[in-house]
């Protein structure tokens, strides 16, 4: 069978004349077997997002002559699900195509203010991938492995300030991410580590490579002890010391460590 949504959303804003926002949904199960399950999933919606107190109003950055946010998405996505004696394996990918209007966006200025403003058109579009693994190994350690993979492209296709940006994507925007964790896990003690490649990104809209902050590679290692109570856990973080920037000027940390203890209260009425 198929099984499907409908709804209709009315946003009720004092003063703000907002239209009625419909969703569809449909999904649909391919094939449902002990071992393997396979599922598809489409849906489409209409979004109306209105400007934030902080987009309008804040102090000596605010804009409030800033524009609702409209934008038509759809989404097209694939789940499987495999099962080989206590093996578990799971994959997902999904495609999506979001048409914006008066996108509303946070860019620096000539004097490195921040500042929101609305992009007439913008076209997000895109595909994200996830697989996972699920392994016991001599009855006495469990392996889980994870992987995801986004390739986002977020393109200016109308400005009515900067001709310069036409085509370009958006900054602070990576084309490609990609990230694995790994955890060994044996009785109460596990063993976890992560990595995460981001692709360069542009801090100018006219993507100038001169002023891009360049791909990085990180990684992560941690291990923990758990009991029903207790939880104690070490980390190094950036464990090749990377020299890195999520924004221009704003250096992140190099290797690093974190100690962390947790004791999980059981209040009982």
């Amino acid at each position: 069978g198929i099984d499907y949504a409908i709804h209709l959303k009315q946003q009720l804003v004092s003063g703000v004349k907002i239209p009625i926002t419909p969703y569809l949904g449909i999904s649909k199960q391919l094939l449902k077997a002990d071992k393997h399950q396979l599922l598809i999933k489409l849906n489409s919606s209409y979004n109306y997002r209105l400007p934030t107190l902080n987009d309008r109003f804040w102090n000596e950055a605010r804009n409030p002559e800033l524009s609702a946010e409209t934008a038509w998405n759809k989404e097209m996505s694939m789940h499987s699900a495999h099962n080989w004696n206590k093996n578990e394996a799971n994959f997902s990918v999904t495609a999506y195509h979001n048409a914006v209007d008066n996108w509303i966006q946070w860019v620096p200025d000539q004097n490195n203010q921040w500042r929101p403003r609305n992009i007439k058109e913008v076209l997000a579009k895109g595909i994200e991938t996830q697989v996972g693994i699920h392994i016991p190994i001599l009855n006495n350690f469990l392996l889980d492995a994870d992987f995801q993979y986004s390739y986002t492209q977020s393109t200016v296709m109308e400005s009515e300030t900067n001709p310069n940006e036409l085509g370009k994507q958006l900054i602070y925007t990576p084309l490609h991410k990609a990230n694995a964790s790994l955890s060994l896990l044996w009785k109460k003690i596990s063993f976890h580590s992560f990595c995460q490649r981001t692709a360069k990104v542009y801090t100018t809209n006219s993507n100038s490579e001169i002023y891009a902050l360049d791909a990085f590679l990180i990684a992560d290692l941690g291990l923990d002890w758990k009991t029903k109570q207790w939880t104690f856990g070490m980390q190094a973080k950036n464990v090749m010391n990377t020299s890195y920037q999520l924004y221009s000027g704003y250096a992140m940390p190099g290797r690093n460590y974190q100690v962390t203890i947790q004791y999980h209260l059981n209040l009982k009425p």
